[in-house]
């Protein structure tokens, strides 16, 4: 028996924000992963379903 996956279409991700370090460490995290790069900010999108059904079978 083979299993059929499905793929969701990616939603559009806004391009990063630019701050400063001091500003990056004020922010509120709460909203997800974020990474500071040289003054841009990116966040990161939570796992999807598929990765989610990955991680936690064994």
């Amino acid at each position: 028996m083979s299993e059929q996956l499905t793929i969701q279409p990616t939603k559009t991700i806004p391009s990063p924000q630019r701050m400063t370090y001091e500003e990056w460490q004020q922010y509120d995290h709460e909203c997800g992963l974020t990474e500071w790069l040289n003054g841009e900010v990116t966040m990161t999108p939570p796992p999807g379903i598929l990765h989610q059904g990955l991680a936690t079978t064994s």
